[in-house]
């Protein structure tokens, strides 16, 4: 008896370990685009066809980036095209909204380069912060309204400011943090 619990606890580790996250098209269960583990996207739930690198701050095609090489770089919420971090090649900005021991629960994406600022915030019981306001500028010191790119909410990415499942783009397992949530926004939900 101890022999089999000790398999299957070994076995779940295993299978744990080995677990790939899902991204799929729209708000089913169902068309999947790519799969994520381990710093990479890949195209078979297998893990063998990666289709792109994210290690640390740069994405590519190759299994080793060559510095200065990249497709897209991600810094400070933001990412940027190929491997120069300046506003005019910014693509999109992410702001959290909500975050729950650091995992990113609710967030809004916003077109290109995008200052937030002037945060409200409050904390809730087991490490959830809700940002409640913010102000956005494009150059940091003239406040505008700008309509979202895409929502995120409970693993879901939806097109605009809506949360409606009609408007929904892509939806995963695991949890992701900003910057691969940008990447997934840039090149899977359009």
């Amino acid at each position: 008896m101890k022999k089999i619990m000790i398999c299957i606890l070994a076995m779940g580790m295993i299978m744990g370990a080995v677990a790939a996250d899902s991204i799929y098209k729209g708000s089913a269960k169902k068309d999947v685009v790519c799969y994520y583990k381990s710093r990479k996207f890949y195209s078979d739930a297998a893990c063998k066809n990666m289709i792109f690198n994210h290690p640390g701050n740069e994405v590519g095609k190759e299994a080793n980036i060559p510095y200065g090489k990249s497709l897209y770089r991600l810094s400070g919420g933001r990412i940027y095209k190929g491997a120069a971090i300046d506003k005019n090649s910014c693509l999109a900005t992410i702001v959290e909204t909500k975050t729950k021991r650091g995992d990113i629960v609710e967030a809004k994406i916003y077109k290109g380069f995008v200052v937030a600022r002037d945060f409200v915030e409050k904390n809730e019981k087991g490490g959830v912060k809700i940002i409640t306001s913010y102000n956005l500028s494009s150059d940091g010191s003239k406040v505008v309204p700008m309509t979202a790119l895409y929502t995120i909410k409970d693993r879901k990415m939806y097109r605009g400011d809506s949360t409606d499942e009609k408007d929904c783009v892509l939806n995963w397992t695991g949890n992701f943090n900003g910057a691969r949530l940008l990447f997934m926004a840039i090149e899977f939900a359009k």
